[in-house]
């Protein structure tokens, strides 16, 4: 179980884990970023004496049969991913789940399902170690700010098949740094976002996305020379559900006539 943003198990949470599963558990350093945590510790999963490598999320809640549900996946495949049930920062249900009312694949065989957007989540992953002992672990790069997406990516097209797991395995808390409503800074949120992404698809370096990385160059471009940005956004403020990242290909997409016109190739 590989457990990022420093969190320790009390004794009691691990002896109930343990009655169950030999559970090692691995921590960073408290120096380091969210996003260097996260790939410190891929890194150290593929070290494992383990046959399975579950992730999890300090600040979220695994569902009580979460280990069993990836277990029943990874029985037949390389590594799992879920849907993730909505909770506050109280930890109360919203009612509702991260991808409610989107097409999420119930298996991915192929890397171009996730070349656009991101279905696993690292608070929702699950691996074989044989899985990830196929993986050149150094293409996580240390400015990645998608580690989850590039890993699962690099799984994928080292061969890999992963499945859906049969229900949320993992409670996601939702609160202002993960969450975007059409009220929190648009301008900031798409600005960042594409700069993330540029930075991913630098990283990622494969030939079916060299356009979509200019593309993406582009809008960054005419998004932060707008005169009147806020009008590029209207269309994406019903985007409430989607996957990681899809909400930017959309507007990449819709921002492509303007593109044209303001002269970017």
């Amino acid at each position: 179980m590989i457990l990022q943003d420093n969190y320790s198990f009390s004794e009691a949470e691990l002896q109930s884990l343990s009655r169950v599963y030999d559970v090692f558990l691995s921590t960073d350093e408290p120096s380091h970023s969210v996003q260097e945590t996260k790939i410190n510790l891929i890194r150290q999963a593929a070290s494992f004496s383990a046959d399975n490598i579950i992730f999890t999320d300090s600040d979220d809640c695994l569902h009580e049969d979460a280990l069993k549900l990836h277990f029943d996946v990874l029985e037949q495949h390389d590594f799992s991913y879920s849907d993730q049930i909505l909770i506050n920062t109280d930890g109360e249900l919203l009612g509702r789940c991260l991808f409610d009312n989107v097409n999420v694949p119930t298996k991915l065989e192929h890397y171009s399902a996730l070349l656009y957007q991101n279905y696993c989540g690292l608070s929702a992953l699950g691996f074989k170690k044989s899985a990830l002992e196929k993986i050149d672990l150094n293409t996580l790069a240390q400015d990645s700010i998608a580690p989850d997406w590039m890993l699962a990516t690099q799984a994928l097209l080292n061969g890999a098949v992963a499945a859906q797991t049969a229900r949320p395995v993992v409670y996601y808390r939702q609160h202002a740094a993960n969450y975007f409503k059409s009220s929190h800074q648009p301008i900031d949120y798409y600005e960042k976002k594409l700069e993330n992404l540029i930075v991913h698809l630098n990283n990622l370096n494969l030939p079916e996305t060299r356009q979509y990385l200019v593309d993406c160059q582009n809008a960054l471009k005419l998004l932060t020379s707008s005169s009147n940005p806020v009008r590029l956004l209207d269309n994406n403020k019903s985007w409430t559900h989607f996957p990681w990242f899809q909400d930017i290909f959309r507007f990449v997409q819709s921002s492509k006539a303007q593109l044209l016109e303001k002269g970017y190739q």
